[in-house]
């Protein structure tokens, strides 16, 4: 029987019964995660345990109190692994505080960021609700409730009772197209009720410059009734319904503003008619509605158009799965492939799920996914992501991942959870504008009461106050940011580069110093055995070596590791292996004691160093390889390992494009000085600091935050996850260890440094535009409703004036959705979504 987390011979740690993981002791999934240690195979919940645990045993802290220890605290902080009970850490990723379930919904009928703000009120009052998070920018709520509390269905009809329909992910684009379609059904008869009304006010403005007949004064004003009943009761329904619902709630919404001004308008022109007089304005109610369902149709298009990247995304893998089959192939729904299975994919096919080439050869298109246009020969070994090309070929791949699990899926969760999350400057435009309607109908009322007290005119008085209350939309102050966020995020991931956050991107733009990891981001990080030189015959030496290496992770081992392979050498069992974290590893290879790592590790482990060596580790490090030390047989003389690794190509460009953007740029790594400074130099990198171990790193850049400086920190591997945690922002790349991508706030897609100066650029460009669109509604309303008050406008005016504002806001967020602005195509796409585009 496969021994199990806990077992007596296993490593002490929390108490796991048959069938729990044996490191955090929660139950072990359908298909546990494995790995081996002292010989003994144990079982993971997740590859996150198996990780920390690897990790915990090469710093020999399992044999401590391992729960005290930095790593395992960050670990469950960042919800790496799961929470055992009784742990005081952080609750595994994907769940909620204390056991929430959580549910996501598409929501139709937001109009504005007060729509959000009265969502969220609503529903995280309904019992059971633990947090809620609305996104005005791409119609969706999350929600985590407590399933013993309440279900999504009451949560579901407690928001629906507020005027709003909510559906799920896979109904999504149905319900955007079905909203978009009632929209513009309304539009279409409110332009048209709109444009007769008009025509027909006409002969009643005749009669202020001669005198109309007995008949044309009683008729005219019952036709213009008869045609303005259908605009204002069922157009503007929807803007009624809101403005009821916020107004019943206590949280009033815009709609509320816009509402008392069409029914103002409608009922005094009412009483007129009914009174016998002629000062109506049905064509201002008419026209209030027609131009706010104009302006609400653009923004949703425009907002539609933003989350329809992401609804691509979920629909990017193909439905069909082509399987070998006994005498040929056949073809499976792709959902049913598991981890193991085969499948094939042809020329011009895509990929159904994660995997690895096992044979045949492809040029595969990965542009979805890394925004490399230029297909990549692939062949057997390499590895294959879900929605990719294969151009030419044909390929047997083996499933390592599929549906949900797919690197496309968490892509498609990272881009949901960055739209969900608000940047501190949205928070606080959220908070202005939700004061900023009880502020407007405070001084439209003053207006309208001034106008009365000193005209004595009802008519001028209630004309004044429509006109403050519609000029003074706050939609567009809630849309200036959420808008030009989710087009930026949306930019940034179709160019390679995800960003967990709206408040990452906000950071990343204020970077003053970008500091880069050496090993796996600078460099290829694909080390090669170049030699020893020193102490022993080079195959015995390498034999002994790669034997010890095996029990370690670190990349250099591994490129020891795959030469022995290479030259199929002998390696005998490992015991005894110690690992100093950052430092070397030692034990015993077949009864011959044997140590690697740094000078000082293998000095302490009673090994001689001579002066020729040190001299031989000099020169070897000025021609940027790195040097790692050996001792074998006990005490005796030592020798010295030589690897090679290359610059990473555009490296020198990344660096040289981020000086420009006036940032300063610092290379960090735990090599020898000597080397370390032969990459800085190949770079073009002045600052640069060598031989830190994981801990330092994460020190030196808090030194740097405590001098004021914002820091961007790029690495890849599981020695910068505490730099890149502790950095304002910690930059991924792509092929890193899964700690460094968790502990990041933006993900690089491909390894292409060049991507760093891109990451700041779109980060720099998003928020000048969230800036320029916010300046511009504080203008446009602190602007507008000085003019109203003081009678300089009529509602008409004011309606136009702010479509013209809102198209403005659209407009220049949308500009980040191409690299060089296209107005007009980006305004076609607004004013006419559903047209067909040349891809």
């Amino acid at each position: 029987m496969i021994p199990r987390g806990g077992a007596s011979t296993g490593p002490p740690g929390p108490v796991a019964g048959e069938g729990d993981c044996a490191l955090c002791a929660l139950p072990l999934p359908r298909r546990p995660h494995r790995a081996l240690h002292r010989g003994e195979e144990l079982l993971f919940c997740c590859t996150g345990c198996r990780k920390v645990f690897l990790l915990l045993a090469e710093s020999g802290l399992l044999e401590g109190d391992f729960r005290s220890s930095d790593l395992y605290r960050t670990s469950l902080r960042l919800g790496i692994i799961g929470r055992p009970d009784g742990d005081a850490g952080a609750a595994p990723a994907g769940a909620g505080s204390g056991g929430c379930a959580e549910v996501v919904y598409h929501v139709d009928g937001m109009w504005c960021s007060s729509c959000s703000w009265l969502i969220e009120k609503v529903a995280a009052a309904q019992k059971g609700v633990a947090a809620v998070r609305v996104l005005y920018a791409s119609d969706t709520a999350r929600i985590a409730y407590r399933p013993e509390e309440t279900s999504p269905e009451a949560i579901a009809a407690a928001i629906a009772k507020l005027g709003y329909r909510l559906s799920t992910a896979a109904d999504e684009p149905d319900a955007r197209a079905a909203e978009r379609r009632s929209l513009l059904i309304r539009m279409g008869v409110a332009l048209f009720l709109m444009n007769n009304i008009m025509f027909f006010s006409y002969t009643l403005y005749v009669g202020y410059f001669q005198e109309l007949a007995r008949e044309m004064k009683l008729l005219v004003p019952l036709i213009l009734l008869g045609l303005t009943l259908p605009s204002v009761f069922w157009c503007g329904l929807p803007i009624h319904r809101k403005a009821w619902a916020g107004l019943r709630s206590g949280a009033p919404t815009m709609e509320l503003l816009f509402s008392i001004g069409i029914f103002a308008s409608f009922f005094y022109s009412v009483h007129s008619v009914l009174s016998g007089g002629l000062a109506v304005y049905f064509d201002t109610s008419a026209g209030l509605v027609a131009l706010l369902l104009v302006g609400k149709f653009l923004e949703i298009s425009a907002k539609h158009k933003a989350a329809d990247g992401l609804t691509r995304l979920r629909t990017m893998l193909p439905g069909k799965a082509r399987i070998p089959a006994p005498g040929g192939e056949r073809l499976v729904a792709a959902e049913r492939l598991s981890p193991g299975d085969l499948f094939i994919v042809k020329s011009g096919e895509k990929f159904c799920a994660d995997g690895v080439i096992v044979d045949g050869s492809a040029s595969v298109d990965e542009s979805l996914l890394t925004g490399e246009s230029r297909p990549r020969l692939r062949g057997p070994g390499d590895r294959v992501a879900a929605s990719s090309i294969a151009t030419s070929g044909y390929v047997t791949v083996r499933t390592t991942a599929a549906g949900e699990e797919t690197i496309l899926a968490g892509i498609a969760r990272m881009v949901e959870s960055a739209l969900a999350v608000k940047s501190p400057l949205e928070r606080r435009v959220d908070r202005i504008a939700r004061v900023f309607i009880p502020a407007v109908l405070v001084v439209a009322a003053s207006a309208c009461a001034a106008v009365f007290a000193s005209t004595g005119s009802v008519e001028e008085a209630v004309l004044r106050g429509i006109t403050v209350l519609v000029i003074a939309c706050p939609c567009v102050l809630g849309m200036a940011t959420p808008l030009a966020v989710a087009a930026g995020l949306g930019s940034a991931a179709r160019r390679g580069i995800l960003v967990s956050d709206a408040e990452s991107l906000e950071r990343a733009a204020r970077a003053t110093i970008v500091v880069f990891d050496k090993t796996g981001t600078l460099t290829e990080g694909q080390f090669s055995f170049r030699g020893i030189r020193g102490h022993g015959e080079e195959n015995r030496v390498l034999g002994l070596l790669g034997a010890l290496e095996g029990a370690s992770s670190h990349p250099l081992g591994e490129a020891l590791v795959r030469e022995c392979a290479a030259r199929a050498l002998p390696v005998s069992g490992v015991t005894g292996v110690r690992i100093d974290e950052g430092r070397g590893i030692s034990g015993c290879v077949g009864g011959t004691p044997v140590a690697t790592g740094t000078e000082e590790f293998v000095r302490a482990a009673g090994y001689v160093i001579g002066e020729d060596l040190m001299a031989a580790a000099a020169r070897e490090r000025a021609d940027g390889k790195t040097i790692t030390y050996y001792g074998i047989g006990g005490r005796g003389c030592a020798g010295i390992c030589l690897f090679g690794d290359e610059l990473r190509e555009g490296a020198r460009e990344a660096v040289s494009a981020l000086r420009r953007q006036g940032v300063r740029v610092a290379l960090l790594s735990g090599d020898a000085q000597a080397t370390v400074d032969a990459v800085a130099a190949l770079a073009g990198i002045g600052e640069r600091v060598a031989g830190v171990l994981p801990e330092e790193k994460a020190a030196y850049v808090s030194r740097l935050r405590e001098e004021g400086e914002n820091v961007l920190m790029v690495g890849d591997g599981v020695n910068d996850a505490p730099a890149l945690a502790r950095a304002d922002v910690g930059v991924a790349m792509g092929s890193g260890a899964g700690i460094a991508l968790r502990s990041a706030g933006v993900t690089l897609l491909r390894d292409d440094v060049a991507l760093v100066p891109g990451t700041l650029a779109a980060a720099r460009r998003t928020v000048r535009i969230v800036r320029q669109n916010l300046a511009w509604a504080f203008f446009y309303n602190a602007a507008g409703m000085v003019l109203a008050a003081a009678g300089l406008l009529n509602p008409l005016i004011a309606a136009a004036a702010m479509i013209t504002s809102s198209l403005s806001v659209v407009l220049n967020s949308m500009r980040l959705r191409e690299a060089e602005g296209k107005p007009l195509q980006i305004l076609l796409d607004i004013l006419v979504p559903w047209r067909e585009r040349d891809s």
